[in-house]
């Protein structure tokens, strides 16, 4: 899949230049069908491949996996309360959207991690209600 989303992606700046430069020129033409259908078979081509190789390559277990495994959930039930409540304070900055991308996608991760490591994680009750399973308390050995 690799080598056909690359030959696919050649084809379609060598030969469909122009139509991919100005599609509106284009539409409805013979030519204009033909990089639609080359851009769709780009498209799968990339993305098998790039479920090829991570189906390959990123199948082993590890500590920091696991981890995250376990934080799936509760970072997806904190995200858009905290993205909004960040947002919506520092949409109205006089800056570019550049920087309040930046500082949004930054502080909402920092702060979404912080939340589920210092409460989410540590109480059970909190476990239960953002989906995870209980923790039970390990044994020591004497």
């Amino acid at each position: 899949m690799l080598v056909t989303g690359i030959i696919a992606f050649a084809c379609a700046i060598i030969f469909f230049l122009d139509e991919l430069a100005e599609p509106d020129k284009y539409y409805g033409s013979t030519s204009f069908a033909a990089v639609s259908l080359l851009q769709a078979l780009n498209a799968w081509a990339w993305l098998l491949a790039i479920l090829g190789f991570g189906g390959r390559f990123l199948n082993r277990n590890n500590k920091y996996l696991s981890y995250a495994n376990e934080a799936v959930l509760p970072f997806y039930i904190l995200h858009q309360t905290i993205i909004i409540s960040i947002g919506f304070y520092v949409v109205q900055w006089n800056t570019g959207v550049g920087p309040k991308y930046l500082f949004i996608s930054l502080t909402s991760f920092i702060a979404i991690m912080l939340i589920y490591e210092l409460l989410v994680r540590r109480f059970n009750v909190l476990r239960f209600l953002f989906g995870m399973r209980w923790r039970t308390k390990q044994k020591t050995q004497a």
